[in-house]
């Protein structure tokens, strides 16, 4: 148990405190290689990070020592200036990107064109709601106070009759 977080909080400053720094460095360098690095390792930690959402609490629950084996990771992700995180990159994720990229491009595109005809839908929905709602309410008043002018035009008759008498 004490073994984990401690495994925990050394694998948060290795996978993002060490990481932020060298990238912080290598934007103030004019070596535009250390900044090419630092940006692939932030994809392949982008990739770690989102396949960890979907799965890591079964990883966790269900391998031995998951807690320590990403802690060894994303060391040697960050060691050597990232260069596991490079050759990964160079290797594996850049050559799968570029074959699927046009699909990945396509999707997207689709995506936002149906986000933007869902945006225009709800602002169509949320105005014409906001109308019949406005709508109905002046209804309301309006009936309230007919009802009210009916109740009150018996009185003012029956006064008017008495007046007359």
């Amino acid at each position: 148990m004490v073994l984990s977080l401690v495994a925990k909080v050394l694998t948060f400053i290795i996978e993002v405190i060490v990481p932020l720094y060298r990238s912080l460095k290598a934007l103030r360098k004019t070596d535009s290689h250390e900044l090419t690095d630092a940006c692939k390792f932030w994809v392949i930690y982008g990739i770690f990070f989102v396949f960890e959402g979907f799965l890591g609490t079964y990883l966790e629950d269900y391998i031995p020592y998951y807690v320590h084996f990403r802690l060894l990771l994303y060391a040697a992700l960050v060691l050597n200036r990232f260069g596991l995180a490079v050759f990964l990159y160079d290797k594996v994720f850049s050559t799968q990107f570029l074959k699927h990229e046009d699909s990945i491009d396509n999707r997207i595109e689709i995506i936002n064109d149906n986000l933007g005809k869902l945006r225009e839908q709800a602002k169509g929905y949320v105005y014409n709601s906001a109308v019949d709602a406005l709508y109905t309410g002046v209804q309301k008043i309006l009936l309230s106070e007919t009802e009210l002018g009916k109740k009150k035009e018996p009185e003012n008759a029956a006064s008017e009759s008495k007046k007359q008498s």
